[in-house]
């Protein structure tokens, strides 16, 4: 009676029989040519992107826009975000606003509080993004400011 294949020979027949295949795969491929990369002309027009420093005053007067702007929606978002929330006592929550320009709100961020509760509230805060704009401060600018809830 005849044995079989061991398994370790079955293997090694296998992968041969397997990097057969592939070679006269990729011989009959066609050859496709390699693009080499050309550099993007950079206009004068457009400005570089880096963040230009502001003047505090600058920061100071967008920041007391943008917080009497969220005052103004302070008691909407206390009602939606801590409807039915248990817990969620009187906290006051960190807010990062970044406004380009002209004034409008880029980035809207709200840091979370060590509590579950709080960041249960946290999240329904940055999940009901505000409209807030500003008066065109001319360069981009970075606000932060804290906002008691409720």
């Amino acid at each position: 009676m005849k044995q079989p294949f061991s398994t370790p020979t079955a293997i090694v027949i296998a992968g041969g029989l397997l990097s057969i295949a592939v070679f006269l795969g990729l011989q009959q491929r066609p050859t496709v040519s390699v693009m080499t990369p050309q550099p993007m002309p950079l206009s004068a027009a457009t400005p570089p992107p880096a963040w230009v420093p502001v003047a505090q005053e600058v920061q100071r007067e967008v920041a007391e826009v943008a917080q009497q702007a969220m005052e103004k929606h302070r008691a909407e978002l206390a009602a939606t975000c801590l409807a039915g929330k248990k817990g969620a006592a009187k906290q006051n929550f960190e807010f990062r606003m970044i406004f380009d320009d002209r004034g409008r709100l880029l980035t809207y961020l709200v840091n979370d509080p060590p509590d579950d509760a709080g960041r249960a509230v946290a999240k329904c805060l940055r999940d009901r993004r505000p409209d807030v704009t500003v008066p065109p401060p001319g360069k981009p600018v970075t606000v932060q400011f804290e906002l008691p809830m409720p």
